[in-house]
């Protein structure tokens, strides 16, 4: 691409009109695309040396994508900015990718784009199915689902019941939801559930007595981490929420709650 210009391209580079607040919310909006990495420690029974293999297959992955995240949006942006390529496609930010290289003559690389993003999406999609299925069998072995979800395949040992009701699960929300509203709930239900977490663990921190006794490894901000956590995932969740609308607000609002009064339910019989 010969056609790239920093000096057209990035200025400004902060948005006069939305300022530090535009940052927020696109990295609020980023976030959908980096779903998907804690699904690495549903495998954690299946790996050799989970404690240091798992984080390092975490924090390698984040740092990968991450990368390769910035080196594409810089240097497509760098050949025509996202603002050019709304006006010309009519608005439409899914396809923004493919519009540059096809605006640019070079329209080979929108085949290979659109082979990759179906690759992708497939790997995503049963990764997902993998994580899920093997969530659903760590909560029903602790009560809190029925016991058709603890159940392995004889031959696999893999929990194949409960990724069968997952995809159909995902099936069914996938035809009947829009895709942005779709996008918007699960970036939303993700970041919630990233902020009980971290409650669970700064309640467990609480509750527990502190022990001398080394566990091998070397802790760094322990202590505030959590915290951090809670308020830049709910802070960024209700950015989120903004854009949809009251009806499904207060749907998800609801479902939180009949899920909060369930696991309660259920927890309380354990």
């Amino acid at each position: 691409m010969s056609n790239f210009s920093y000096k057209k391209n990035f200025t400004p580079l902060i948005s006069p009109t939305l300022g530090f607040k535009g940052i927020i919310m696109a990295g609020t909006r980023v976030f959908f695309a980096y779903i998907g990495f804690d699904f690495i420690t549903t495998v954690s029974e299946e790996t050799v040396n989970p404690q240091k293999e798992v984080p390092r297959a975490i924090m390698g992955a984040l740092a990968l994508v991450g990368f390769l995240y910035i080196s594409v949006s810089f240097s497509v942006n760098g050949v025509m900015n996202l603002s050019e390529v709304l006006k010309k496609n009519g608005g439409d930010t899914t396809t923004a990718l493919v519009d540059i290289f096809q605006y640019q003559d070079m329209k080979w690389m929108t085949f290979v784009i659109t082979i990759a993003a179906l690759f992708g999406l497939m790997a995503v999609i049963l990764s997902s199915i993998m994580g899920q299925a093997r969530v659903m069998r760590s909560l029903a072995m602790d009560g809190l689902l029925p016991k058709i979800f603890t159940e392995l395949d004889p031959e696999t040992k893999v929990p194949v019941k409960g990724a069968w009701i997952s995809t159909i699960g995902f099936a069914l929300v996938a035809s009947c939801l829009n895709l942005d509203v779709l996008c918007t709930l699960v970036s939303v239900g993700n970041l919630l559930s990233y902020v009980i977490v971290n409650c669970a663990s700064i309640q467990m921190r609480l509750a527990q007595k502190p022990t001398k006794k080394s566990d091998g490894f070397k802790h760094y901000l322990t202590k505030i981490c959590p915290w951090l956590s809670v308020v830049f995932c709910l802070g960024h969740a209700i950015i989120l929420a903004e854009d949809l609308s009251m009806t499904y607000q207060w749907i998800f609002l609801g479902a939180i709650v009949i899920n909060f009064i369930v696991m309660f339910v259920l927890v309380s019989k354990v």
